[in-house]
């Protein structure tokens, strides 16, 4: 079994976040690098320099004590290197021009929440010529832990097995799990997960080795006078247990797994596992078909069919290139999909089989995987009113099963708009056209027009892809009711698709208002949508991040008809932050 202890790169991967706040932690993320000679101070690194200074002390948020080794990372254009807090928590930048600045916290005691709501933000300072800032205050929140101990069925403590702290992963499917953290337990089976930003966990444990068996438990002795070859065969397959994968409390399954809620800086402790030992089986057989798939990146591996454990956990097969025998070992009940993927560029093979083993049953009988290669589809490119077809158009394929692994198909546009795309496994993909200035009006594959944001391949599929490109790009304007006084930056506002897939592909569109609380938004694609007016910047990112509450939030959107080449004009109301994070739990 192959653990997996954080999959959070499932997470970050599709974040597409078009605020000027996420663009920031991007920035001082690649600053944070930059840390000044002298704690506590530092200066602009660019020839941009002035008598400008920000000075200020992080905090402990429960305690109010100082924090000491914070370091606080900027982003801004005079490009000024981070700074560390002394003894006493304080910070100080100097010499510096006049601007904006947006500074960020850093300590690995006190983690920064990603998502939602209470999401970490940058703290923004604009300077004028000259200008003291002092006496800035930036809190952090202290890491939270859960601890607890690992025993056996006898009460006897269980070293090495790796204990995680689960969160459900933002995106639009909600069902997956990812690890935030993870600890393995010691020889007295203690474990203490550290580092917890506030927030909701489900806790699993899982233990790699197999139990040896003694072999009077399972088969009666076998007579020294049997035939060698038999006394081998029974060597190689004796029998084995391992311990089961255990959520919170003593389950074996997710929907029973309690949910804990972590406060700052508080520990959860008697988070106790009493694991079972189980039967495991060897899961085993035979790659068939094109005999070049064994040569080209090849991966075979056994997965749970429950969505929320893919990311969690996987069997990994040893496979004889020569041969494609495969074998995978400890394999303890449960539903399974069998993948097998070979890439290289412009080649992929896939086999897919579904594995159901049953409590205590023997394991499955050898199997043969015929490995499929990838379909390859020849395609062109139009534009609606007879336009030539701009040059440097890339068309590019995201799959949507996570089996469907290895480099993304991607294909040029020829001058004459006609291209070649390979490489295509069976399952669901999702189509982009880069470098294009319209909108993907339709989309057929193989003479039948598809949804462009979620179509499937079939095994042995082929044949041509057709693109429309519009020109005619929509406009909406309008205005905001409801802002309140202290939202000085007026209000901030989503554009969703009506169209789910649309929405899982991350077609969002964000704006703000003027203080005068009127938008205008140009460039869109026709269609049906909804329109959301919310309270600051945080509000768009979380719903960027799970836009499944969006499903939620549905009613309190305005219903919005864009006709290719119009111009809409809205009138919207801006929505309560209590009713969004109202609507927030609920997806949880």
């Amino acid at each position: 079994m192959d653990l997996s202890a954080s999959s959070e790169r499932r997470i970050l991967w599709s974040r597409r976040c078009m605020l000027v706040s996420c663009c920031v932690i991007v920035c001082v993320a690649k600053l944070a690098a930059q840390v000044a000679g002298a704690p506590g101070a530092a200066s602009s690194s660019t020839g941009r320099t002035g008598q400008g200074a920000i000075e200020g002390t992080v905090v402990n948020e429960a305690t109010r004590e100082a924090v000491r080794g914070a370091q606080i990372v900027v982003g801004s254009e005079a490009g000024v290197p981070a700074a560390v807090t002394d003894a006493n928590g304080h910070f100080a930048f100097r010499n510096l021009a006049p601007g904006t600045y947006f500074l960020q916290a850093q300590h690995p005691e006190f983690p920064l929440i990603t998502t939602g709501l209470a999401a970490s933000h940058p703290l923004t300072v604009t300077l004028m010529p000259d200008e003291q800032h002092r006496g800035l205050i930036i809190p952090l929140a202290p890491g939270g832990s859960i601890t607890g101990r690992i025993l056996n069925e006898d009460g006897k403590p269980v070293a090495g097995c790796s204990t995680q702290a689960l969160q459900h992963a933002p995106g639009q499917s909600g069902s997956a799990l990812y690890g935030a953290h993870s600890a393995t337990s010691d020889s007295r089976g203690e474990y203490r997960i550290p580092g917890l930003a506030k927030g909701h966990y489900y806790v699993a444990v899982q233990c790699a080795e197999a139990i040896p068996v003694a072999r009077h438990a399972a088969h009666p002795p076998i007579p020294q006078s049997a035939p060698q070859a038999i006394q081998r065969g029974a060597d190689r397959e004796a029998p084995k247990q391992k311990y089961s994968m255990e959520f919170y409390p003593d389950s074996p399954e997710f929907a029973s797994a309690a949910r804990l809620m972590i406060e700052a800086g508080a520990n959860i402790g008697g988070i106790d596992f009493h694991l079972r030992a189980i039967s495991t089986v060897a899961v085993r057989g035979r790659l068939t078909g094109d005999p070049e798939a064994l040569h080209r990146n090849l991966h075979v591996k056994l997965e749970p069919r429950d969505a929320a454990l893919t990311s969690l956990v996987h069997y990994p097969a040893t496979v004889d290139a020569r041969t494609g025998v495969f074998r995978i070992e400890n394999v303890p009940a449960g539903a399974y999909t069998l993948v097998a993927t070979a890439h290289e560029p412009g080649h992929s093979y896939q086999a897919k089989e579904l594995v159901d083993i049953g409590s205590g049953s023997a394991g499955p009988a050898p199997m043969e995987l015929p490995m499929i290669p990838g379909s390859v589809f020849s395609g062109s490119v139009e534009v609606e009113g007879g336009q030539t077809a701009p040059e440097n158009l890339r068309i590019g394929l995201t799959p949507l099963d996570a089996g469907n692994a290895g480099p993304p198909p991607e294909a040029k546009v020829e001058k004459d708009g006609t291209f070649s795309i390979s490489g295509i496994l069976p399952g669901r993909w999702r189509l982009e056209v880069g470098g294009a200035n319209g909108y993907l009006k339709s989309l057929s594959v193989g003479g039948q027009e598809v949804s462009a944001s979620a179509f499937t391949v079939v095994p042995g599929a082929g044949g041509e892809m057709r693109l429309v490109m519009g020109t005619k790009m929509a406009q909406l304007e309008g205005s905001v009711e409801g802002i309140r006084p202290e939202d000085a930056g007026g209000a901030w506002l989503v554009l969703a698709p009506e169209d789910a897939d649309m929405i899982a592909a991350g077609r969002l569109c964000n704006t703000s208002t003027d203080r005068a609380g009127h938008f205008h938004i140009s460039g869109l694609a026709p269609g049906r949508y909804r329109l959301y007016a919310l309270t600051g910047g945080p509000a768009c990112t979380a719903i960027r991040q799970n836009p499944r509450v969006l499903q939620v939030i549905a009613p309190r959107g305005k219903s919005v008809n864009l006709e290719a080449g119009g111009r809409a004009t809205v009138q919207v109301s801006v929505m309560p932050v209590e009713e969004l994070a109202q609507a927030f739990q609920e997806i949880e």
